[in-house]
């Protein structure tokens, strides 16, 4: 029998030295975009980032980063990175969030399109995506919420084909202030 070496490896999440006053689980739509501003300053970034809050299955957080700085092709490749740190934090659901440097909420239909690839990925590992908010200027826009107003199921459209018609549904929706 022939042998080999291989390394050993231990992966690690490391913090930072920031500590945020956070509530232990979100209420709702506000508290995710206010502690997303408060870690992040989104609204004042001159790159786009891409940042998740991680929760426990029964809506605790767990576990809030940025996992990627660029712009949205690179987010698309970044989704292994994504469930990694989630299954690191041992979170069963998030709460995805990305900045416009174009200072407007609105979702691109890239963002719609990302977002029903993040969903399809985490269905088959237990993982659900809460809300993926789009923040720009102090105003945020809820996509996934924009899917239930607009009756249209990630899920239920696995090869994500109603993606265009609900783009053109939600694209005159109001954004929400962060501040409300």
């Amino acid at each position: 029998m022939s042998m080999k070496k291989i390394s050993v490896t231990e992966l690690r999440l490391v913090k930072t030295d920031l500590e945020l006053e956070a509530p232990e689980s979100i209420s709702d739509l506000w508290d995710a975009a206010r502690l997303f501003e408060q870690a992040f300053d989104m609204s004042n970034q001159a790159q786009e980032l891409f940042c998740a809050i991680f929760m426990d299955e029964l809506s605790h957080i767990v576990g809030i980063e940025k996992i990627v700085t660029g712009c949205a092709k690179e987010f698309t490749s970044s989704n292994h990175e994504l469930f990694k740190r989630c299954l690191l934090h041992n979170a069963t659901r998030m709460i995805l969030c990305h900045n416009h440097v174009t200072r407007d909420a609105h979702p691109s239909f890239e963002d719609l399109e990302l977002t029903w690839n993040i969903i399809q990925a985490g269905i088959p590992l237990g993982i659900s995506v809460e809300e993926h908010l789009v923040i720009s200027e102090r105003k945020f826009f809820p996509i996934i919420s924009a899917f239930v107003w607009g009756k249209y199921s990630p899920e239920e459209d696995p090869n994500g084909e109603g993606l265009k018609e609900i783009y053109k549904r939600i694209e005159s929706l109001p954004s929400s202030p962060i501040d409300n």
